[in-house]
């Protein structure tokens, strides 16, 4: 194999690498519910393709009148994820929904508020839709969490701040590409060190 092509097989390796894993970005989610319970935790979106990952998913529930002040619940299991219908004019939600791996009855849905965006390519976060007094920001969808069938599921609710996603952390570059980098130095060093006279 010639130098060049050597070069160019190290920089497309590098650079295929890095494109497929440096998408995930971790989201922490944060809002209220109807009942008084909170929303904490993260999940991770490959924001390249666009989807949510299954893995990392950590979404908890704490507190309330209905897990009572010490309860909590942990979401860790995606069971669905998929763009929901247009609350209006060029307005889109996505629903995320999860459950506990250690008890399949409870589960949460998540409604991304997507604005004007049709899926979660380069997504950076933003609300997540809620129930308000003034109007829900999502039309009639509504993130809510739910103990088991019979009971009422408490809605998030609109309020200071808002119900959202943020981004905690960056997408990281792949650890072939940062391997990459060097091998193509070393190549092209030794092709030039093959094509200096020598002394």
């Amino acid at each position: 194999m010639k130098i060049g092509q050597l070069i160019a097989f190290a920089a497309a390796l590098g650079l295929s690498a890095g494109y497929v894993s440096a998408a995930d970005v971790t989201f922490d989610a944060s809002g209220t519910f109807g009942d008084g319970s909170t929303l904490s935790g993260s999940l991770v979106i490959d924001t390249a393709l666009g989807i949510v990952q299954p893995t990392g998913m950590d979404l908890i529930v704490s507190g309330g009148t209905t897990l009572g002040a010490s309860g909590s619940l942990t979401f860790d299991t995606l069971s669905f994820a998929g763009e929901g219908e247009s609350y209006g004019p060029g307005n889109v939600w996505y629903a995320v929904e999860a459950t506990d791996s250690a008890d399949s009855g409870p589960r949460i849905e998540l409604d991304l508020d997507l604005v004007s965006a049709t899926n979660l390519m380069n997504y950076d976060g933003g609300a997540l839709c809620f129930q308000a007094d003034g109007g829900n920001n999502c039309g009639d969808y509504v993130s809510s969490w739910i103990l088991e069938e019979s009971s009422q599921d408490p809605n998030l609710v609109g309020t200071t701040p808002s119900p959202a996603l943020a981004p905690s952390s960056a997408p990281e570059p792949a650890s072939i590409w940062l391997l990459a980098v060097p091998a193509v130095w070393v190549i092209r060093r030794r092709a030039t060190q093959a094509a200096s006279p020598v002394r």
